[in-house]
Formats: C-alpha cells, structure tokens, sequence
C-alpha cells in the first residue's frame, strides 16, 4: 500500500462519515487540485522556453535530495520505521519507483516538451480549440464515465 494514500486508507476503514473520512477526502481534494493547477500554470509559461537538459537533471537532484532528507528524518523521529535495503534502493531511484508519483510522470513528460511546445505554438486558433474540446472531453468525461473500472 503506499505510503501517501495512508491517511485516507485509514480514514475509510474508520467509517465514511466521520469526521476524520471527511477531513481525508478535503485535504485529498485540495491537493489534486493545487498540483493541477501548478501543471497548467508551468505548462502556460514553459510553452515558450527552450529545452534544456540541464534543467531536469537539476530538478532530478533536488527530488533526490529531498527524498534523503525526509526519510533519514522519519527515521531518526520515528522509531518504528523499518528501515531495508528495498527502501534504499527506493529512496535513491525515486523515478523507477514513482515514490513521488507527480515528478515521475514530469519526467516523462520532459522529454516530449519540445514536440507539444511546437505542436502548440503552431496550431492556429481553431485548431487549438478543436484540440482542447477533444482533451477536456477524452480526459475528463473518459475517465469518469469510460476509462474507470467499475467495481461493485
């Protein structure tokens, strides 16, 4: 289970309702939110800046970083954290382990920067509106009402 769906897990076997479910969910919410709202505002004002490599492998480093900090931290406050060589090798390989699922797909999504920023300072208004209808329609109703798996 990770580690950053905990509160809620634990919140659901508490009870729906309770006041610590609905504090959960809140918080969950304001969160997806805030993180969307740093993707659009980064996408708007990246769309005309030039590729440069050296930026992800800082932006890399800076994850990394933070990624030892926090656990040596948990460890050395919490004493009942376990501490493995599989939480190691996490620790140091943050992407191949998406222990931080937002900048994993970042990093993907560094590489294909260059062609979405072409494709979309070259679209003509039209186009791009045609564009944005199909993105809003495929990732917002395809995911609520085709993609999600229905469970009973």
């Amino acid at each position: 289970m990770p580690t950053t769906r905990w509160s809620l897990t634990k919140a659901t076997q508490i009870g729906i309702g309770s006041i610590n479910y609905d504090i959960s969910w809140l918080l969950d919410t304001l969160c997806y939110c805030a993180v969307n709202c740093y993707a659009l505002i980064s996408g708007y004002v990246g769309v005309k800046s030039k590729f440069k490599l050296q930026n992800i492998i800082k932006l890399w480093f800076q994850v990394l970083f933070y990624s030892v900090v926090l656990n040596i931290i948990i460890w050395v406050t919490i004493p009942n954290v376990p501490i493995n060589k599989g939480l190691l090798i996490q620790m140091l390989m943050p992407i191949s382990f998406e222990r931080y699922w937002y900048f994993s797909a970042y990093f993907i999504l560094f590489a294909f920067m260059p062609f979405l920023n072409l494709l979309l300072n070259k679209l003509d208004k039209s186009m791009a509106t045609k564009l944005l209808i199909t993105l809003i329609l495929v990732c917002s109703f395809g995911e609520t009402f085709i993609f999600r798996a229905k469970t009973s």
